[in-house]
């Protein structure tokens, strides 16, 4: 999760911060000025309570203006090295650039043993989303490629062949999607091509582009997709993505 204190999601889970996020901006900010507000907000976040605890050793410094030599370091590090909390670190350079500073944590997840079980588990499907919230905070639509290239080549998890059945035939069959999910004749032309040696997620960018100047990820440049077609319509082609206005919309099945 990518995000900054002037919407810090992931910290609400802090009953001090959390009563916080009720307010406006400027008051946040004479908050995060306060060293002894940061002391009990910190405090409250170590306590756990909701069981959403931060692992601050995982928190990073990912996007800053004022302190591009930070970029990719970890928050505790920086506070070790400052004598000082790693909530108190977010603050300080947070206000130095009007809460611009963008930080990266993992939630969830991030165990491999655990998550090598689930995605081998048989009754287990794969799925991720958070209802479309914090398209600004995280992006999930990079899940196929990374099972491929991760999960499947560089880990081998497990085969190729299984990985594209829980990526198509499964969730189709358990939605109910009629002629989804296979390629066969009659069924839609639904077709992914890819190049199994080079599958990878490829990078993430922001734009900013929604209703109220609101910011989103997105990941529309993966790595060794070569074409795809959806009901039978080219929407990329020798791995670049055609132009929306282009499609002609039509619903073609297999023949």
């Amino acid at each position: 999760m990518q995000f900054t204190l002037a919407d810090a999601y992931n910290l609400n889970t802090g009953n001090v911060f959390a009563e916080l996020m009720k307010v406006g901006r400027d008051v946040r900010k004479a908050a995060f000025r306060d060293p002894e507000w940061r002391a009990l907000a910190y405090a409250d976040l170590q306590e756990g309570t909701t069981g959403m605890k931060p692992r601050w050793d995982t928190f990073e410094v990912s996007e800053s203006e004022t302190f591009p030599e930070l970029l990719g370091r970890r928050v505790s590090d920086i506070a070790r090295e400052r004598g000082s909390s790693p909530f108190d670190v977010m603050c300080e350079l947070s206000l130095a650039e009007d809460l611009g500073t963008r930080f990266r944590a993992y939630i969830a997840n991030d165990d491999i043993e655990e998550v090598s079980h689930l995605l081998t588990e048989d009754h287990v499907v794969l799925g991720l989303t958070d209802a479309g919230a914090h398209v600004d905070q995280l992006c999930d639509a990079p899940l196929p490629t990374d099972l491929l290239g991760n999960w499947v080549r560089d880990r081998e998890l497990m085969p190729l062949e299984r990985a594209i059945r829980k990526l198509t035939g499964e969730p189709a069959d358990m939605f109910g999607f009629e002629k989804r999910g296979y390629l066969r004749p009659g069924n839609f032309a639904d077709v992914c091509v890819f190049d199994p040696d080079t599958v990878a997620p490829g990078p993430q960018r922001r734009l900013r582009d929604l209703p109220a100047d609101g910011e989103r990820l997105t990941a529309e440049e993966p790595c060794g997709v070569r074409h795809v077609l959806v009901n039978g319509t080219l929407i990329r082609r020798d791995e670049r993505q055609l132009d929306l206005e282009q499609w002609p919309g039509q619903h073609a099945a297999l023949t």
